[in-house]
C-alpha cells in the first residue's frame, strides 16, 4: 500500500461542467484579457448549439472555423470574433465564442499571439477551479458556497439541502474514506447536473437554482433511499426554499445566506427523526403539519371538565369562520343544549354526550344544511368528527382526530363530512411521512391497523418507515403480512426485494423482483402501480452480485439509456463495466469503466476492474498497477482489491509487495483459491518450483468446484 499522504488531490485539468458552473468566473477573466470582448459563449464540441444567437450561427465560415478549432487545438479569427480552445479532461475541446473584438485587433492578430492568451486563460481557468475545490473529496468547497449563495440575483428561486453523514471509524484514513464513499453515491443522484458542495465534518450541501420544485422536492428522500440501501449507518437531511428578493422588508428568504441557516435549522430537526431523518424547513410552517402536530390544549381544557364523565361521545370541529351563536341556535333547537366552543381561528367544536358516528354524521350534515341556508360563505363547510372510544386513544387525542378526519376530507374534495378511521391515519401517517417525521408517522400506521388490521396500504407504508428508522426484521414482517394477503401486491415485493438485498440474500431479491416485474409485464394482472424509477438499476445490481451478467446488461443497458445524460444514469456505468467484462466484452467494459472514473474519480470498484482489464490486455503494467494501489487506499478492506493489486504488481516485478497484498487474501474464504494460485504464480517467477507446487496443491483443495481457475492450477501443474 502506498505511504503517500491521501488527504489531499488536485485538480489537473478542466472538465466540461467547468464551463457552467464557473461561467461567470471564466468570462470575467476573459474580460480581463481581452478588455473589448462582449459576447461570451462556451461551445463544447464543433457543432453550433441551437441555442447560439443567430448573429453568431449565420456568421459566413463559423462552422468550419470551429471545427478546425477543435481539430487543430489553434485558435480561430472570423470577422469581429475569436474562437479559443481549451482542453477538458479526456482529451476534448471547449471553445470560448468571443464576439466584439476590435477590427483592428482581429485583423493584426498573430497566432503566437493568440496562443499566449489560450494558453494564460487556461491557466486562470485552472486556478480558479482549484480555489473552489476541497482536495479531500474533489467537490466544491465551503467559501465556493457562500459566495454561490451571496451571488444570487432577485428572482431566482433556490432550493437548498443539507445532507449529514456519520462515519462510524477509529482513524482518520477511515473516516475519510467513508466521507468519500458518501460523496460517492450522492454524486451518483445528483450528477455533474447539480452543483456538490463538501463543507466538512461529514456535511454536503446541494443547490438547485432555478429547478422545478417537484425534482429538488424528490431529490432529498432519493439521497436518504440511496444512503441507506447503502449501508450507512445514518444519514440526516435538511432542507429549505427561497426566492430571492432585493426588498429589505419582510421576506425572511430574501437572500441565500438565509436560506442556509434555515437548511440548517431543518438538520437539527432532521436528527431528531431518527437514524435516517428528513425534515423539509417549509414543512415546519405548513398547515397540513402544522395542523397535526400544534397543541389541543386550548379545546381539551375547555371539554375536559364534561367528558371526565362520559364512556361515549363525539366532537365535531366546524373548520373555518363560522358564527358560533348561529351555530348553538340550530343545535338547541335540534337536540337540547350542547357544548360549543370557538377556537381563535374561527373554528367550532361541539362536544355530543353519548354520540355515536351516526349521531355525529346528522348533527353535521344538519349543521352543513342550515349555516348554508343562512349564508352562502358557509358553502362547501369542512367537518371533521372523532368518536370516543376509538381504540386505544386516549379521550385527550379526540381533538386531533378531528383535525386528521379534516386532513382525510380535504382530500375527498370541498366540503366533506369524515368520521375518524384508519384511513384517516393513513392520511395523516403520510402527510408526517412526507414530511420526514418518521416516527410520528409510524405511530399513526400503527393506530390505522388496530383500527382496520391487514389493511395493505397501511401495511406497506409502516414497512417502509421501519426500514427507515433502520427496524429491517419489522419491515420485513409488514412486507410479508401484505404478501401474504396479496401475494401480487407489487409495492410489497419490490419493497421485500430492497430488504432482502440488504440481508445478504441475492438469490430471494432477485426471484422477489422477478416477481414484481412478471406483475407490471402480465396485462392480465391490471397492475395500476408505476414502475419505481430504480428498479431496473437495483435488478441488473443483482444479477451482478450473482454473476449473471448477460442478464444484468440487458437490465442495465436499457435503464441507462432511458436516464441519458441524466444525473442518476451515473449510478450504471461501474455496474455496465463489471457487467460487459463478466460477459466477455473487456472493450465495452474498458469504456464504461473509464466514463464511471470520470463520472466519479473516486470509484474504488471501477479502479480496480479497469486495473484488471489493463492487466489483461497488455495496455500498460504500470497504469494497471497504479489504479490498483489506488482502489486499495480508497477502500482497504476489500480482499479482492488486494487480490488484483497482488497480480498487477507481480507483473511489475514487486514480489515482496505482492506477497503482502496477498496476506490479506489468504485469510478470507471468497478469494483464497484465487490469492492461492496467485501465490503459485509468484513463487514460480522466483524459481521457486516446489513452493509453487505446494501452493497449487492448497488451491486445489480449497476449491472444489470445476472452474476456469482448477483447470489453470491443473495445467500449471502438469508443466513441471
Amino acid at each position: 500500500m502506498s505511504g503517500q499522504f491521501p488527504f489531499f488531490s488536485e485538480v489537473t485539468c478542466l472538465q466540461a461542467s467547468d464551463f457552467h458552473f464557473f461561467s461567470n468566473d471564466f468570462k470575467r477573466a476573459i474580460r480581463t484579457a481581452i478588455p473589448t470582448a462582449v459576447d461570451i459563449f462556451f461551445l463544447h464540441g464543433s457543432t453550433l448549439p441551437q441555442a447560439l444567437p443567430d448573429q453568431f450561427r449565420t456568421l459566413l465560415g463559423i462552422s468550419q472555423a470551429l471545427s478546425d478549432c477543435v481539430k487543430d487545438d489553434v485558435p480561430q479569427v472570423i470577422q469581429d470574433v475569436f474562437l479559443l480552445p481549451f482542453g477538458i479532461a479526456d482529451g476534448l475541446s471547449m471553445v470560448a465564442l468571443i464576439s466584439g473584438i476590435d477590427p483592428l485587433v482581429a485583423d493584426r492578430a498573430a497566432q503566437d499571439w493568440l496562443l499566449d492568451v489560450r494558453d494564460s486563460l487556461q491557466r486562470q481557468f485552472l486556478a480558479i477551479r482549484k480555489g473552489a475545490t476541497d482536495p479531500q473529496t474533489m467537490l466544491f468547497n465551503n467559501s465556493r458556497l457562500h459566495g454561490d449563495l451571496t451571488a444570487l440575483e432577485p428572482g431566482d428561486r433556490l432550493d437548498l439541502i443539507l445532507v449529514e453523514v456519520y462515519p462510524r471509524v477509529r482513524t482518520a484514513m477511515a473516516a475519510m474514506q467513508a466521507v468519500r464513499q458518501s460523496v460517492s453515491l450522492v454524486k451518483s443522484i445528483t450528477g455533474e447536473t447539480l452543483p456538490l458542495y463538501y463543507l466538512g465534518q461529514g456535511l454536503l450541501a446541494i443547490l438547485c437554482l432555478n429547478v422545478d420544485e417537484r425534482i429538488s422536492r424528490r431529490l432529498a428522500p432519493a439521497i436518504l433511499s440511496l444512503l441507506k440501501r447503502e449501508k450507512l449507518p445514518r444519514a440526516h437531511v435538511g432542507c429549505s426554499q427561497g426566492i430571492m428578493t432585493d426588498d429589505d422588508g419582510g421576506d425572511l428568504r430574501q437572500n441565500g445566506l438565509q436560506v442556509l441557516d434555515q437548511a440548517w435549522s431543518a438538520l437539527q430537526v432532521a436528527c431528531r427523526r431518527g437514524p435516517f431523518g428528513l425534515c423539509l424547513h417549509d414543512s415546519l410552517d405548513q398547515p397540513e403539519y402544522l395542523a397535526l402536530t400544534q397543541s389541543t390544549r386550548r379545546v381539551v381544557a375547555r371539554f375536559q371538565r364534561y367528558w371526565r364523565e362520559l364512556d361515549h361521545f363525539a366532537l365535531i370541529q366546524l373548520k373555518g369562520a363560522i358564527n358560533s351563536d348561529k351555530v348553538e341556535q340550530i343545535l338547541n333547537a335540534e337536540w337540547g343544549p350542547l357544548k360549543v366552543y370557538r377556537e381563535n381561528d374561527g373554528d367550532v367544536f361541539i362536544l355530543l354526550p353519548d354520540g355515536n358516528p351516526e349521531k355525529a354524521m346528522a348533527a353535521a350534515r344538519t349543521l352543513q344544511g342550515q349555516l348554508h341556508a343562512q349564508s352562502a360563505s358557509s358553502s362547501g363547510l369542512a367537518v371533521g368528527i372523532a368518536v370516543y372510544p376509538l381504540s386505544n386513544t386516549s379521550k385527550s387525542e379526540v381533538v386531533l382526530n378531528c383535525r386528521r378526519a379534516l386532513q382525510h376530507g380535504a382530500l375527498l374534495g370541498h366540503g366533506q363530512i369524515v368520521v375518524c378511521d384508519a384511513l384517516s391515519y393513513n392520511v395523516s401517517g403520510d402527510v408526517f411521512f412526507n414530511e420526514g417525521d418518521l416516527p410520528r408517522a409510524v405511530r399513526d400506521y400503527r393506530q390505522g391497523l388496530l383500527l382496520a388490521p391487514g389493511e395493505v396500504n397501511l401495511l406497506n407504508s409502516l414497512g417502509v418507515a421501519h426500514v427507515l428508522m433502520n427496524h429491517q426484521r419489522l419491515g420485513i414482517a409488514c412486507f410479508e403480512q401484505v404478501l401474504a394477503a396479496e401475494p401480487l401486491n407489487f409495492m410489497a415485493l419490490y419493497n421485500l426485494g430492497l430488504e432482502q438485498e440488504q440481508q445478504g440474500d441475492y438469490q430471494a431479491a432477485i426471484a422477489t423482483f422477478e416477481k414484481a416485474l412478471a406483475v407490471i409485464q402480465d396485462p392480465s394482472l391490471d397492475a395500476d402501480v408505476a414502475e419505481p424509477s430504480d428498479f431496473g438499476l437495483q435488478l441488473g445490481k443483482l444479477y451482478c452480485r450473482i454473476k449473471h451478467y448477460q442478464q444484468a446488461l440487458d437490465c442495465l443497458i436499457p435503464w441507462y439509456e432511458l436516464q441519458g445524460e441524466a444525473a442518476r444514469g451515473g449510478q450504471a456505468l461501474r455496474l455496465l463495466g463489471e457487467a460487459s467484462l463478466g460477459a466477455g466484452r473487456a472493450g465495452e467494459a474498458e469504456r464504461w469503466l473509464q466514463r464511471a472514473l470520470r463520472f466519479d474519480e473516486f470509484d474504488a470498484a471501477a479502479m480496480s476492474l479497469l486495473g484488471l482489464i489493463y492487466l489483461d490486455r497488455g495496455q500498460g503494467d504500470r497504469i494497471a498497477l497504479s489504479l490498483c494501489v489506488k482502489s486499495v487506499e480508497l477502500q482497504p478492506d476489500v480482499p479482492l482489491f488486494h487480490l488484483r493489486l497482488a497480480r498487477a504488481q507481480r507483473r511489475c516485478q514487486g514480489f515482496a509487495e505482492a506477497r503482502k497484498s496477498l496476506r490479506i487474501c489468504l485469510r478470507r474464504k471468497d478469494v483464497k483459491g484465487p490469492a492461492q494460485l496467485e501465490m503459485a504464480k509468484i513463487c514460480r517467477a522466483q524459481g521457486q518450483e516446489r513452493r509453487a507446487q505446494s501452493w497449487l496443491v492448497k488451491m486445489l483443495a480449497t476449491v472444489t468446484d470445476e472452474s476456469p481457475l482448477v483447470e489453470e492450477a491443473r495445467r500449471l501443474l502438469s508443466k513441471q
